[in-house]
């Protein structure tokens, strides 16, 4: 169920602060590269989101909560790492395991965004799996 809304003025305002950040960065060149990428990711992220739905069958023209969702995602990504880079730059290869849990977040983001057939494949391996315990269990009984 997905909530009829007039999506584009977002979109729009989206799309034009994008625009005026790579126009900015372009320019003046004031952020390092570890700074410029996560906003640049969450905004390639966010319009993304925001245009279509995650599946094919939905409507285009309603906002369902996974978008909500994946928006949030992306903005919480592109925070922390906005925030943080200095200390993530520095302490290569030592990540927290919310920091290894948000770039596993934001890789399926990427890879359902660029509708990454391995992402499938990961997922019906992961259905086989819980399926063949499923019957393990089922047996034991």
């Amino acid at each position: 169920m997905g909530i009829k809304c007039n999506k584009k003025p977002v979109i729009t305002v989206v799309a034009v602060i994008w625009c005026i950040f790579q126009l900015y960065i372009g320019f003046f060149g004031v952020l390092a590269p570890m700074e410029q990428r996560p906003v640049h990711v969450a905004f390639a992220l966010i319009l993304t989101y925001l245009t279509k739905p995650i599946s094919k069958k939905l409507d285009p023209e309603k906002l369902y909560i996974d978008q909500i969702v994946a928006v949030l995602l992306s903005v919480v990504f592109a925070v922390y790492m906005y925030t943080h880079a200095m200390e993530l730059s520095l302490n290569i290869g030592m990540y927290t395991q919310f920091e290894v849990i948000l770039a596993a977040i934001v890789l399926i983001l990427v890879m359902i965004f660029t509708n990454n057939p391995q992402l499938k494949a990961f997922f019906a391996r992961i259905k086989d799996r819980l399926a063949s315990k499923k019957e393990v269990a089922a047996d034991a009984q």
